[in-house]
């Protein structure tokens, strides 16, 4: 966002709209909490200014009950004002924070979670979603930050409006010299926050690698590499440079604020110094009394905080606005798949699948992952998709998943394109097994069943846990499916093997129950038998069913009716397993390299059990 945008005022005006029409649906209260709590920061300086001028004009008229009583009335006023004012001003804190958790927090993790994968994988969009998720994650910036300082604004020209009529009234001068100090602060300090804008990007990069070296060093599942790979002085350097880069950018962010600070006060002691010379000139003139001059110290002293203060809210507020217009950036991203409107799978004859002259590449620039490839699946169907790293099995995957669009050509489920489905009925069709999977810390039922304990089928849960080999080792724990996932929210919680977790991957696409199953690599992280028995079990997991299946081992693949061989995004064979071989290409020699592979790591072990058994 440039600078012209960063001064848009039709922008403020309307995230203005929005956050105020927002905090008044969260705390109705608030319509006249505010105002009145305006008026009483409005008030109560001026009459602390005129506790020490009516004090000494009483002391004249040597009436000491008068005294006492008048005095004991102003201090009480300002007491009661003073409470008052710290009351509504803790409300409006605690209101502006629920506002921002209750309201825009919980539409931004909303938006998170729903909108198109093609719209949160990319770096670009990742940079956006970050930047969004600091304006309304953090006290004082961003959304909360807005209606803080658009309130003080608020209220800081109606002081400013006050006061400065009460310091017309000593000379019209005093006005002027307002008028040129306040311009000469504004567009000093507006220099130094424009510098710390152009910072940005810096700040941003700095930020991303310490918050992941952060969340890295704390995680389980890189504690033990950094243990035993001793990368500890490597994370601890990269911390440190990226440390020294941030004190660098914010020393000179520091720079133009020292700069714009003491030409502030340069201006604040010229104004101040021509406003008391004002003042005792008129004192030796006997234009105004002593009593009138304390009052007039109190109103300029406040006046120059007022002043300063609000210059400070308006360059806040431009600033804060941008923060919160990278919240509304995030909120009007467009998805690109139909949710709530387009065609309804019709599952009556099963689930077809065609790839029809499919290209795809994830930049607008980028190389091809597919070119060009077609297949097709018909219902029910078990097809395999194999091939080395970056043959585009992954990305098949995703665009099969609804998490992208073709970059040119269809995909078609039943004769229809992904595109023109309701993608929120679409995706309960796919129950994928992703390599990457992750279980969160909650219960083994609720991150099977995907939702709470209430919505949970119990019965349901424990067969799917069974189909996934997986129910002896439950039923072995104490609380059984109840039993948290890890120790990070429960102290009893169970670390479980990446096998482990492999299978309770699989659990949970059964308790779905799509009528596509997808398998990306479902058991690499499972030893031999446990894998032998995922596969006597698969056409039990895929009955009535379409199904595909990924993996490196092609051994595994001959369960499938089909296999698809791919290279550089095409498929280059297709066949059985037994079909494949008889062809003599790429699928039969990467097939006979692995089985060369397995045969020696057999031959090997079995000569080892044999010097084993000959101690």
């Amino acid at each position: 966002m440039d600078n012209k945008e960063h001064m848009n005022t039709k922008r403020i005006f309307k995230n203005l709209s929005v956050v105020y029409r927002e905090l008044f649906r969260y705390a109705r209260q608030s319509i006249w909490q505010l105002p009145l709590y305006a008026l009483v920061c409005i008030i109560l300086p001026l009459l602390l200014s005129a506790i020490p001028a009516v004090a000494i004009e009483m002391l004249t008229q040597d009436d000491l009950g008068r005294y006492v009583f008048g005095i004991s009335a102003l201090l009480a006023a300002s007491t009661l004002l003073t409470v008052i004012r710290i009351f509504l001003g803790n409300r409006f804190d605690l209101n502006i924070m629920g506002m921002r958790l209750q309201t825009f927090c919980a539409r931004l993790l909303r938006k998170c979670l729903t909108m198109d994968f093609c719209n949160l994988e990319p770096a670009r969009q990742q940079k956006k979603m970050f930047r969004a998720t600091y304006s309304v994650t953090n006290n004082g910036r961003g959304v909360e930050g807005l209606t803080r300082y658009s309130f003080e604004l608020f209220y800081g020209i109606f002081g400013l409006l006050s006061y400065g009529t009460i310091m017309f009234s000593m000379h019209w001068s005093v006005l002027v010299i307002v008028a040129v100090t306040t311009v000469a602060t504004y567009f000093l300090k507006k220099h130094a926050i424009l510098y710390w804008r152009r910072l940005a990007d810096d700040r941003y990069k700095a930020g991303r690698v310490n918050s992941m070296l952060e969340h890295q060093g704390i995680s389980l599942e890189y504690g033990k590499d950094i243990r035993i790979y001793h990368v500890e002085h490597w994370f601890r350097d990269i911390f440190d440079e990226q440390l020294r880069i941030m004190r660098r950018v914010i020393a000179k962010q520091e720079l133009h604020w020292y700069f714009s600070t003491v030409g502030e006060q340069v201006g604040n002691l010229i104004r101040d110094l021509v406003m008391y010379l004002i003042l005792i000139r008129m004192v030796l003139n006997g234009s105004i009394s002593v009593a009138q001059f304390m009052f007039y110290v109190g109103v300029v002293a406040s006046f120059s905080v007022w002043m300063n203060e609000t210059v400070t809210h308006l360059l806040q507020v431009m600033e804060t606005n941008v923060e919160a217009e990278h919240y509304a950036e995030a909120m009007e991203i467009k998805d690109v798949f139909q949710h709530g409107s387009g065609e309804t799978p019709d599952l009556s004859c099963g689930m077809s699948i065609e790839f029809r002259d499919v290209s795809f590449r994830y930049e607008e620039d980028g190389a091809d992952i597919l070119s060009h490839l077609s297949f097709v699946i018909e219902p029910g169907k078990k097809v395999a998709l194999v091939g080395n790293n970056g043959a585009g099995k992954t990305t098949i995957v995703k665009l099969l998943c609804g998490f992208y669009l073709p970059t040119e050509g269809e995909v078609l489920v039943n004769g229809i394109s992904t595109k023109d489905y309701d993608m929120d009925e679409y995706g309960k069709l796919i129950s994928p097994v992703f390599q990457d999977g992750f279980m969160s810390a909650f219960t083994v039922a609720m991150n099977i069943a995907g939702g709470k304990e209430a919505d949970i089928d119990g019965d349901r849960v424990r067969h799917c846990l069974r189909e996934a080999d997986i129910w002896d080792k439950i039923r072995s724990l104490d609380k059984k499916e109840d039993t948290y996932i890890t120790q990070t929210l429960e102290r009893d919680g169970v670390n479980f093997s990446g096998g482990e977790i492999q299978k309770l991957l699989i659990a949970r696409a059964l308790y779905k129950d799509g009528k596509c199953l997808i398998l990306d690599e479902p058991t690499s992280a499972l030893d031999p038998i446990a894998e032998s028995r995922i596969y006597e079990m698969y056409n039990e997991m895929t009955r009535e069913k379409t199904s595909v299946f990924i993996s490196h081992r092609l051994a595994s693949t001959r369960f499938c009716d089909e296999i698809l061989f791919l290279e550089n995004g095409k498929v280059a064979e297709r066949g059985t397993h037994e079909e494949l071989l008889t062809k003599k290409g790429a699928y039969t020699e990467m097939f006979e390299i692995q089985s060369h592979y397995y045969t020696k790591e057999e031959s090997a072990g079995q000569a080892e059990l044999q010097k084993g058994g000959s101690l």
